[in-house]
Order: C-alpha cells, then sequence, then structure tokens
C-alpha cells in the first residue's frame, strides 16, 4: 500500500489487526500514527493519543458503523454519535463505504446482501430507507 500511497503516516488495520510487531514495522517504513485501537463510547474514558515505546502514536476511536449495528442486532444502543463530540475529547469514528452505501441499520442487512456487494445497481435496491449508517453520517456532516 506504501507504493500506492507513499507518503501515508497512519495505519489502520482490518478488523483492527495489531500486535508489537507490527507496531515495529509500521515505524520501519515512516509511520507516525496507528489506528487500531477501538474503545467503546460507553467506556466513559476521556479519549487522547499516546505515544508507545517506538514512537508511534496510538489514536483510539470511540464508535464505529458495524459495532453499532451489532449492537442494535442484539437489542443495546450506543450512543449517538452527535452525543460523542465533546470539547476536551478525541472523537475518531469509523464508518465503511458499504454500511453508507447501504444506510445499514442492522448487519443482517449487510450480510443478507454479501453476495451482491460488487454489484451497486443491485445493491442499491437493498439500500435501507430509514434511519441508517448513512444517515448518521449525514448527521455528523
Amino acid at each position: 500500500l506504501l507504493n500506492i500511497i507513499p507518503n501515508s503516516k497512519c495505519v489502520r488495520g482490518h478488523s483492527l489487526t495489531n500486535s508489537s510487531k507490527l507496531q515495529n514495522f509500521y515505524r520501519s517504513r515512516d509511520i507516525t500514527h496507528d489506528a487500531n485501537v477501538y474503545i467503546p463510547a460507553s467506556a466513559n474514558i476521556s479519549l487522547k493519543p499516546w505515544q508507545i515505546w517506538n514512537g508511534l502514536t496510538i489514536v483510539p476511536h470511540c464508535w464505529e458503523d458495524d459495532i453499532f449495528c451489532t449492537f442494535k442486532d442484539r437489542g443495546h444502543t450506543e450512543p449517538h454519535i452527535r452525543n460523542l463530540i465533546k470539547k476536551d475529547n478525541l472523537t475518531v469514528v469509523g464508518f465503511h463505504p458499504i454500511h453508507i452505501y447501504l444506510n445499514t441499520e442492522t448487519m443482517s442487512r449487510y450480510e443478507n446482501t454479501r453476495l451482491i456487494h460488487k454489484d451497486p445497481p443491485q445493491l442499491l435496491r437493498h439500500r435501507f430507507e430509514g434511519y441508517g449508517i448513512r444517515s448518521i453520517l449525514c448527521d455528523l456532516c
């Protein structure tokens, strides 16, 4: 990926994959920030970046669209994204393009459309018309 975007300074692994070996590898490639730590807003912790042993800055995030939908599937609720933004708190959130496109409201919508994820016109027919991830992103913007 550094061949495609050679000046990248931040990394985030799929599924938040992380290890000390990876963090050392990132630094050896001049990556300065790692966004692989999820701390849910419900933990009620004031989030701020911190540096680890090799100088890499860890940037935690407190909200993610797929986790929001998974909680909803289980009958739980997370704070609305608007309520996460506080003056003295870092607020980093994560959105997946597929969930924005589908306006996903539950993970079952995503799973039920998995076979057509590479067919945008057909996928569009399955977009949720109510309040979903796309709506949340629009609110945030």
